[in-house]
This record gives C-alpha cells, structure tokens and sequence, in this order.
C-alpha cells in the first residue's frame, strides 16, 4: 500500500517533469528499469519546450546540459547541394521568445533527475514494472512486485507501449508506419568538407531522410537516418551525395528503433488516471516535437493537478495539430518522384521569415 497522493508510472522525461509538476504533493514514482541508462537519441528544445522547462522551474538546470546550434540546414541528399539555411539564434530568440537548444537524451533525464531529488515529498522505485491496474471513483491502485500500491491519483508515464493505456484502452495499440529510426552517437564532430557540422543538418533523399546535430558539454555527433523497414543505412543511401555516405559510414554501428504512432486518442483522462507524454499521444518525430510535448503535458499539469479533465481538454486540439503536423512533414521529408521535386523547389524558395510564421503556432506563446 502507498501514502502517497499521487502514484506516476514511468521515470522517464514525462514521468520525472509530472513529479516536478505536481511537488510539493506526496508522490511515489514507479520505474521498471533496474537502473537509469544512457540509452536515448538527441533532442531538439523548441522554444516551446524551453518555456515548459522555465515553467517547471528547472531551465537553469537543464541548460549546461544543452547546445546551441546557430541555423538548421536543409540539403538534397542526392545531389549534396545546400537547398536552405534557417537563422535559430538572437532574432529566432526574439522571434518566440526563448532559445531553440539541442540534448542527448540522457543529458536532459539526468538533469530533471537532479532537480527531482531535491523534492522532500517524492519516493522513487526502480525495478516496479506494472503488471495490473485498476481504479474506483475514491482512488486507483498499481499492481507491481507482488505488491497492490494505491494512491488517489495516477499519473501513467510509462511510454509509446504503455501498459497502462493497453488496460484502460485495448484498442490503442501503436500503429507501425513501415520506417526504421537508425540512432547513433559519435563521440567526436568529424571533419567534413562544405559541412557546418555545428549545426543542425537535414539530409533529404526519396523515401529517406538523415538528420545530424552536436550534443553535450563534449560535444558528441547525434546521427539518426530514417528509412523503410526493409532498407538498411547503407541501402537505403546507396545512390546519395558522396558527402552524406561519407557522414553515414562514421558510425561503427547503429541502433535501430521502429517507428510507430499511437492511434490520437478522444482523452488522456480516465477517472483518476492521466496519460501523459509518450502513453498518451506519442507521435512520428519528424517535427522534433515528442520530449517538447511530454514537457507541455507537464506544465499543464502544474495549473491543474486535480483536475485531469481540465489538463486532458487544454491539451488535445494541440497534440491533434502536431500529430497531423508530424506525418505531413515526414511525407515532405520522403516524397519520390516529381513530389520530391516540388517538395525541393518548395523548401529552397520559401525565406526563412515565412517559414517561422508557418510554425509559429508551434514555437510561439
């Protein structure tokens, strides 16, 4: 049994800015892992996310953490050719009012780990998978380790695959889109000709794309490269630039990560239980959105910790939008034939005011 008023399933980025959220509350948070990793990719902050880190209180915290790439390039990953370059420093700053920043993963959990251990009312318990749940209208309880764990409120964090979600909703299983994530992390910048490596590069090739950018104090290259599921990064780029192949054969090897959505859901509210993060709405990344919209999802939580409906409305128009969003980008990013070649034409001709005006519902306030 728990004391506690609040029980959130899941350690990960959702789970840990939730209990940030929701302190000074008793809390008890249940992580599976036996041990916290390094495992994760790079993260993009937008704007948007750093202002949900400034309104969790832990921005100062999380910054050493991140870098800050001056422009995001976009080139034509067969021809090699440069097709657009995007200003993200002092005017984007300006612009939305906070920075654009870059993270490992592993970087941005460590910190919000640091931050959370100085809450006085928090419990954490690694190695408690959820293995049942149930609730009542006075409260809700977790199955875990042999042992019923109850609380008045659940907070379920527990990722894309949540088990918790499968429960209250078994028709939610995550949809497979047909493409691989191919993650890998260099611990040096390499060298390559025409290349701003310092910033944030996209590759864009038929039915493939590559993204590259700088993370960490040691400045490590993040490198993932989309493809279908049947390709291989070496496949999948066999006929692009000699440059990408030459960024793409640096890794000494790739970890691969299939993509897959979670059906949008009509709420993330169900009696005492709030979906947050990954378990709720987790989408296609090809708008660089999933950690931002875990953090949004917390700062909601922070206006609203006892009203979960509240949270769940305040939330769904936009995590809708950014779904719809997110898969009309990747079909920009993996076009063929001639709409590959408008997709080019189009990047290429739309400056760089218009297109943060395209995406200021997004970024701005």
């Amino acid at each position: 049994m728990s004391n506690a008023e609040f029980l959130i399933a899941g350690g990960g980025i959702a789970g840990l800015a939730a209990a940030l959220a929701i302190s000074p509350r008793s809390t008890l948070l249940l992580e599976q892992a036996t041990e916290w990793s390094e495992v994760g990719a790079g993260l993009q902050l937008g704007p948007n996310a750093v202002r949900a880190l400034q309104k969790l209180g832990v921005w100062d915290a999380v910054a050493p953490y991140a870098s800050s790439p001056p422009e995001i390039h976009v080139h034509d990953g067969m021809s090699g050719m440069r097709i657009a370059r995007w200003q993200i420093g002092p005017k984007f700053e300006q612009r939305f009012g906070a920075p654009y920043r870059v993270a490992h993963r592993a970087d941005l959990h460590k910190a919000l780990l640091e931050c959370t251990a100085a809450l006085p009312h928090l419990e954490i318990r690694m190695a408690h998978p959820i293995t049942a749940m149930g609730q009542s209208a006075e409260n809700v309880w977790l199955s875990s380790q042999s042992t019923k764990i109850s609380a008045k409120s659940l907070i379920a964090a527990d990722g894309i695959k949540s088990s918790i979600r499968s429960q209250l909703l078994p028709g939610s299983i995550p949809v497979n889109t047909g493409y691989i994530y191919h993650r890998a992390l260099l611990d040096y910048l390499p060298q390559v000709s025409g290349i701003a490596i310092d910033c944030v590069n996209l590759w864009l090739c038929p039915e493939a794309h590559v993204v590259h950018y700088p993370v960490g104090k040691r400045a490590r290259l993040n490198l993932v490269a989309v493809t279908r599921e049947d390709k291989t990064p070496q496949s999948a780029f066999e006929r692009a630039s000699g440059t990408l192949k030459d960024i793409l054969a640096q890794p000494k090897q790739w970890l691969p990560w299939p993509s897959i959505h979670v059906p949008v859901l009509k709420s993330s509210a169900h009696g005492n239980t709030l979906l947050i993060g990954d378990a709720a709405h987790g989408t296609v990344p090809y708008l660089a959105q999933g950690a931002a919209m875990a953090l949004e999802d917390a700062a909601a939580l922070k206006d609203n910790p006892h009203n979960f409906c509240a949270v769940s409305r305040i939330r769904a128009s936009r995590v809708l939008r950014l779904h719809k969003a997110s898969i009309q980008q990747g079909q920009i990013y993996h076009a063929s034939g001639l709409k590959r070649w408008a997709a080019l034409q189009a990047i290429a001709r739309t400056p760089e005011h218009l297109v943060w005006s395209r995406l200021s519902w997004l970024y701005g306030k």
